[in-house]
């Protein structure tokens, strides 16, 4: 067949037209559906992250809404992660990212938000001053809760620093700015909690103050109930004559009636006690002041409808004996049981399941007995681990940041030195040296200059002198390294560890030491040479208040041998009887405090009874009360605290 020339040009337009029907794409239709527009992030994300439990996710969010955020939005986002990780405790990446931000670049409100979260930052980690510093004045663009956290950090640090009274009239000022009955509430458990301090023992000193109806409404209710508590009366009718003083007061909503509910109720006592005591043996003068002091305390408590009846059994040196008289008074109708004293028989107790009724021992159990101590088990004494510690943060508080310990050989100077030095490092201390001396001897020489670093002195000296075949005039140096010394010492070896280190060049380092180190009895002949020495003591022994100065002499009036002798032991069993009716109460509130006479009491989640003591220090040989600083009391009542 003959094909026409015209047949490759036919052939060509058919196949292209083919192709471009495969290619073109169809128009669209109206039903035909958009395209799904690119997703941005938004703070809800960062609500979702946190839903999950993801805070790195969470503050990432907040990131990456900064970058794309123009100024100064830019830095609220940036602020809002930081906050969000000091919230759950992700410190050191708070700090890592608020350091590079630049205040410079922030508006007024910005750099008030930056500066309290940096003075947030410094409270966590323990620097109270550097926070105080660091807290900006209350500036006008500043919202209500920013001015509210200003007021809260302020509080803290001044807390931290047992700036008592300034610590009180920042709480007072900052309740008005509160918006829930659950803020309100925890400001005023915190106001009561200040008001509780050692510091504050003798609260009529305070009453005058020029602070406002509402500083000395606080002042004069915790004024009633310590009175109350002293004399044995009822809390309840001391309350409620506050209440009709104050009718107007921000305590006497609820506050007022929270105490005589639940924390300081009227005294109830069980009808029967049992004292258990060792009564014989070594430990009698002991026991016999304890006892007199429990004893004292039951016949001044006023106010008691229903007296307990108080039995005390002897229950001798051997611990094996414990159990039967245990048991002999819970069989004659025992309903609580103060003691046992010995150590042995206190890990008998805590050794137990359970107890068929409540118990307060007078005396610790050892801690690898007492792990999982029975739940009717109150532990109470004068702990020397307590003193250890609380001389630590106090030394800490001070400012001094690097120590040096000197403290006995054996088994209770090792409990006080891991007790100072587990408080003194965590808490960003650094105990650059310790040394044990020997308790029986009068020279310390040797311990002393270990402690100081003097023999690398005298040996360099002596390489001189062998090299320039000559004596030479020599002024011992010792190490630049030390803030402070902790010493732990009974009477007779501080009266002779503090002139020594003097001796020794160490006359302008501040020294310290737990109460062992005074015997009770005022000397100032015995004691003239511990002149500058601060150190720790129950209230009983240091408090120069009127009340307190009448119970010292009743003790040497009525009680002129052993338990004037053993004032402190004198004061835990006036203590142990005072506390019986409040130890459920204590119990339920680790932050509820017991003005006692061997300290302001609390008890931890393991039922063990912790004593806060007072600070003094030697003046012409004899105890005087360490006045910690406060602020002006001329100040205006109406005026804002002083900008630290």
């Amino acid at each position: 067949m003959n094909r026409s020339p015209l047949w490759p040009v036919v052939l060509l337009i058919i196949v292209s037209a083919c192709i471009g029907a495969c290619t073109t794409k169809p128009p669209k239709t109206e039903t035909s559906e958009p395209e799904a527009p690119e997703r941005t992030l938004s703070e809800a994300d960062a609500a979702l992250f946190l839903q999950n439990g993801d805070v790195l996710g969470a503050a990432g969010v907040y990131g990456e809404l900064a970058k794309a955020a123009p100024a100064p939005e830019r830095f609220d986002f940036l602020l809002d992660a930081v906050e969000l990780l000091l919230q759950y405790d992700q410190v050191a990446l708070a700090e890592s990212r608020l350091a590079p931000i630049d205040p410079a670049a922030l508006t007024p409100r910005q750099r008030s938000r930056k500066a309290l979260l940096r003075a947030r930052l410094a409270l966590r980690g323990g620097r109270a001053k550097d926070a105080l510093a660091l807290l900006p004045a209350e500036q006008p663009e500043m919202t209500l809760a920013e001015r509210a956290e200003l007021l809260q950090l302020r509080a803290g640090a001044y807390t931290s620093l047992d700036r008592t009274i300034d610590a009180l009239r920042t709480h007072i000022l900052l309740e008005p700015m509160l918006d829930s009955i659950e803020a309100i509430d925890t400001n005023q458990r915190n106001i009561w909690q200040l008001l509780g301090q050692p510091g504050l023992l003798d609260l009529a000193a305070y009453r005058q103050l020029a602070y406002g109806e509402v500083f000395r409404g606080w002042v004069a209710l915790a004024e009633s109930v310590r009175g109350a508590r002293l004399e044995q009366t009822s809390v309840g009718a001391a309350v409620n004559e506050w209440l009709r003083r104050f009718p107007a007061h921000p305590a006497a909503d609820s506050f007022a009636n929270q105490l005589l509910d639940t924390m300081f109720a009227d005294r109830l006592y069980p009808h029967q006690i049992a004292l258990l005591l060792p009564l014989r043996g070594r430990l009698k003068p002991v026991s016999e002041a304890i006892r007199d002091g429990f004893l004292a305390a039951y016949f001044d408590a006023q106010g008691i409808e229903a007296r307990p009846d108080v039995r005390v059994y002897d229950v001798g040196e051997d611990p094996s004996r414990f159990w039967e008289i245990y048991n002999g008074a819970l069989a004659q109708g025992a309903k609580l049981v103060v003691g046992p004293l010995s150590k042995p028989a206190v890990n008998l107790l805590a050794a137990s399941e359970s107890l068929p009724i409540p118990v307060l021992s007078l005396n610790y159990a050892d801690a690898h007995v007492a792990q999982l101590p029975p739940a009717e088990l109150f532990q109470f004494g004068l702990l020397p681990e307590d003193e250890a510690s609380q001389s630590a943060e106090f030394m800490l508080r001070s400012g001094f940041l690097r120590a040096a310990a000197i403290v006995p050989q054996g088994a209770w100077g090792e409990r006080l030195l891991a007790a100072f030095r587990q408080t003194f490092e965590a808490q960003g201390g650094e105990l650059v040296e310790h040394v044990a001396y020997l308790a029986e001897r009068n020279d310390f020489s040797g311990p002393i200059q270990r402690l100081l670093s003097l023999q690398h002195s005298q040996s360099r000296r002596k390489i001189l002198q062998r090299a320039l075949g000559t004596e030479l005039k020599f002024e011992p140096r010792r190490r630049e390294d030390i803030d402070a010394i902790f010493i732990a010492a009974a009477p007779k070896n501080a009266r002779l560890l503090k002139p020594q280190l003097s001796f020794h060049h160490a006359a302008d380092i501040p020294v310290y030491a737990t109460s062992h180190a005074f015997t009770g009895v005022r000397d100032s002949r015995a004691d003239k040479d511990m002149n500058g020495l601060v150190y720790l003591d129950i209230p009983l022994v240091l408090d120069n208040g009127a009340e307190t100065r009448t119970l010292r002499e009743r003790v040497r009036t009525y009680w002129p041998d052993d338990a004037h002798r053993y004032i402190r032991l004198f004061a835990l069993g006036m203590d142990a009887y005072n506390l019986i009716p409040n130890l459920e109460n204590l119990r339920g509130s680790p932050d509820l405090r017991l003005p006692g006479l061997t300290g302001e009491l609390y008890v931890d989640t393991e039922r063990r009874v912790h004593r806060r003591l007072r600070w003094g220090f030697f003046e012409e040989g004899e105890p005087q009360p360490l006045e910690l600083p406060e602020v002006d009391y001329a100040a205006s009542e109406a005026g804002a605290l002083p900008v630290e």
